[in-house]
């Protein structure tokens, strides 16, 4: 775990992180409820086992903690981004290439960015049929998510949920 959580709430794996120490483990940044998250059974305080109720349902591709410098920045097809608290000398970007298949799920999560945005472009096709094209998360807890949408060949990313981020 990475941190104390209360009984009943939800967690996922970590399945890479800037911070080496957290690969590996369970947090709370947690997008979708499926494969790769879990709901806790008991309090947990951050060290030793707890019981937990593995979930089933669509593979949530884990949780991906990204510290994003400036610039470009490399990160996956799916699953949920947690974007860690940073200060930037200029926009960090982030292209997201288009969907492979209908159902994929893709989210994002931002810690804080001062001084500067993480931009997330999606690739290709647009996003919804408004013509969004790119995500902007600037503040504390802005939360994206896009699913694929499309029969297969055609597949397109499509904004779901945004709770704060600017889209464009």
């Amino acid at each position: 775990m990475d941190g104390a959580y209360a009984a009943g709430a939800h967690v996922s794996f970590i399945v890479d992180s800037t911070t080496a120490a957290n690969t590996g483990k369970w947090g709370r940044f947690n997008g979708q409820h499926g494969r790769g998250s879990a709901r806790l059974l008991e309090a947990s305080t951050g060290a030793g086992l707890v019981v937990a109720e593995l979930l089933d349902g669509p593979e949530t591709g884990g949780t991906h903690q990204i510290t994003p410098s400036s610039g470009a920045v490399t990160d996956t097809a799916v699953g949920l981004t947690y974007f860690g608290a940073v200060s930037l000398g200029s926009d960090a970007t982030v292209a997201l290439a288009n969907p492979t298949d209908a159902g994929l799920v893709k989210s994002y999560v931002c810690a804080s960015a001062t001084t500067n945005d993480i931009v997330v472009t999606l690739s290709g096709a647009t996003a919804d049929l408004s013509g969004f094209s790119t995500i902007t998360l600037d503040a504390e807890d802005d939360f994206c998510s896009v699913q694929a949408v499309g029969l297969s060949g055609n597949t397109r990313w499509k904004v779901v949920e945004n709770d704060g981020p600017t889209l464009g």
